[in-house]
């Protein structure tokens, strides 16, 4: 099976009744019904494939009971599965838009396996700092 590699930054809007426009290069790499979890790395929303996510659920699964009862709750309380309608949208449920600070403006960014949904004012402010260097750091850390 091949690799998914979601990448790119996209900005959208959400509309009243919280339907987001997937792009089309993001949809591509979606299986039809897809993951929305709440990040817990970042303010904002993943979006996974199913094929990604159940990669995600078995290294989860392998938690022991007292290690992952709380990570456990945690993700599986605040997750939707989802589908594209026709227009290629998807409805974000509303207890994920408040945990995401998501209302009108957002922006879609590729994270390699899955897709992060944030406020496009959180992106940006986010963004603005020049993250190179951690980065850099980080991977020389990791023996890169």
């Amino acid at each position: 099976m091949a690799r998914v590699r979601i990448f790119g930054e996209y900005r959208h809007n959400i509309d009243a009744k919280k339907r987001l426009a997937l792009p089309s290069k993001i949809r591509d790499c979606m299986s039809e019904t897809m993951i929305l979890v709440s990040s817990l790395f970042a303010p904002c929303i993943a979006l996974y494939p199913m094929e990604e996510w159940e990669k995600f659920e078995e290294r989860l699964d392998g938690l022991s009971q007292t290690d992952g009862v709380e990570a456990r709750r945690e993700i599986y309380s605040k997750m939707a599965e989802v589908q594209c309608d026709a227009q290629g949208r998807i409805l974000i449920p509303q207890n994920l838009c408040e945990i995401a600070g998501l209302e009108r403006n957002v922006v879609i960014a590729g994270a390699g396996a899955y897709a992060e949904i944030w406020d496009a004012g959180r992106w940006d402010e986010d963004h603005r700092i020049d993250k190179k260097p951690i980065i850099l750091e980080k991977l020389d850390k990791a023996n890169f």
